[in-house]
């Protein structure tokens, strides 16, 4: 009987490390898609300033 609620306690833990894991890589991919998505933005600007000219800061 504890040899078994010793073994699901550990079970239990482990579940515990593996979901922060995942949660901390989900947190990394999603800090580098946002800073991909700035970069498109930023790119996106440059191109619309080139193509349009001065007025690009009107549209």
């Amino acid at each position: 009987m504890v040899l078994a609620l010793l073994e699901e306690r550990d079970q239990q833990k482990q579940h515990v490390e593996e979901q922060k894991q995942r949660a901390e890589a989900h947190r990394k991919q999603a800090a580098a898609l946002q800073v991909e998505l700035l970069r498109v933005k930023v790119e996106l600007e440059r191109y619309q300033k080139w193509y349009y000219g001065p007025c690009a800061d009107r549209l």
